[in-house]
């Protein structure tokens, strides 16, 4: 698809898409100049609908002041056909939250990080700015081993914005006070716990909630007082930022070999119960990571808008990431097709790691401000799922 800005005799031509998000859908574009003959690769962040454009400002407002190695880049704003789009810098490489899933980090790995996004949110204090939504998903690790800072349009500098991704949290931002620099530096604790595997997102919100605060005071970006919180004594190292890209290059490469399911359209569900939709099959190519084949076979129900959910399975492990499901509940079916509910029937917000799980048939009931459903999963020992 090719999309063009008349005044500026601008074009793009729509690669690939590289995710979605509640307001606004991301794309691999090339941008030429007809009349030049210039080409760049870029990434287009279009906007849903018009709704959504002082999201769009406010991320044009912060990305224009900050000039940071660790802060993706903005390269201009245009207001095409499929709505306005923000143009930033093309990185090659994954975000932290794939990285993850490909592989368990180490222990220097997570330091390496954890230093390169401090020296990120030093730079953004600088500008008197913060993140406001620190998460696995909004931290983008290039195939250099640089770490970059995604998605600022819930940034702030001053406002009262309260948004940010459940888990992450501060506990003043729990209670309903706005997020801060101070804030991030909690967010950023957390994450840091999560990753070592300090933190089991297996329960209930209420029990994600608990067990963060179990977690105040055991460093400097944790402590209970927002503005006693400090930076870990962390600096980057050359040779664990080369480790750092050639792993993020190793899952690019899995990432780009791995098939995944056709996009699926989809309707509500009627009140008087849930509308089945046909299967969604893909062929599986390839040997994959760990050798394990890779087989899509899921049916799925959700949103009027097309779906962005992915369910990944390795080693008897469901892995659910969610852009649009807010809660999920997990069942599995019995000998008698009778309904067991998994860690005592308890609602989980995505996303979420579902571990140690025999093999079987399970039901994936979902919950959105949109509608609800479920999709049918079946655990097979040595197989890979995606659900897009």
């Amino acid at each position: 698809m090719r999309l063009r800005n008349p005044f500026l005799k601008t074009e793009y031509q729509l690669q690939e898409p590289l995710g979605e998000g509640l307001t606004s859908r991301v794309y691999k574009a090339i941008r030429s100049h007809r009349r030049l003959n210039l080409e760049q690769t870029v990434v287009l962040k279009i906007l849903h609908s018009q709704k959504e454009v002082r999201t769009l400002k406010n991320e044009i407002k912060i990305l224009s002041k900050v000039r940071s190695p660790h802060c993706v880049q903005l390269l201009g704003w245009e207001d095409l056909a499929m709505g306005p789009a923000l143009v930033l810098e093309y990185l090659e490489g994954v975000s932290l939250l794939e990285l993850f899933i490909f592989s368990p980090l180490s222990t220097a790995l997570i330091e390496e990080i954890v230093a390169q996004v401090q020296d990120g949110l030093r730079d953004l204090r600088k500008y008197k700015i913060w993140h406001g939504d620190l998460s696995a998903r909004n931290i983008f690790i290039t195939s250099e081993g640089v770490v970059k800072l995604l998605d600022f349009g819930f940034s702030g500098n001053g406002g009262e914005t309260t948004y940010g991704t459940s888990q992450f949290l501060s506990p003043e931002v729990w209670l309903g006070q706005p997020t801060s620099f101070y804030s991030d530096l909690f967010s950023l604790g957390l994450l840091r716990e999560d990753l070592q595997g300090t933190l089991i997102s297996d329960k209930n919100l209420a029990f994600w909630k608990q067990r963060a605060l179990e977690q105040i005071g055991k460093n400097s970006l944790l402590r209970a007082d927002p503005l006693q919180r400090d930076f870990l004594e962390l600096e980057s190292q050359k040779s664990r930022r080369e480790e750092l890209g050639a792993m993020a290059l190793r899952a690019l490469d899995y990432k780009r070999a791995t098939p995944t399911t056709q996009r699926i359209e989809n309707s509500p569900s009627k009140p008087q119960g849930f509308r089945f939709f046909r299967l969604a099959y893909a062929l599986c190519a390839g040997s994959l990571l760990f050798c394990h084949p890779l087989q899509t076979a899921l049916p799925a129900l959700g949103d009027q808008a097309s779906m962005q959910e992915k369910v990944v399975f390795s080693h008897l492990r469901l892995d659910v990431r969610s852009l649009r499901w807010a809660k999920v509940r997990l069942y599995k079916k019995t000998s008698h097709n009778t309904l067991t509910p998994v860690l005592h029937g308890n609602s989980v917000y995505t996303p979420h790691s579902f571990r140690n799980l025999p093999g079987g048939e399970y039901e994936i009931h979902w919950q959105s401000p949109r509608g609800e459903g479920f999709v049918p999963v079946t655990l097979k020992k040595n197989q890979r799922v995606i659900l897009r």
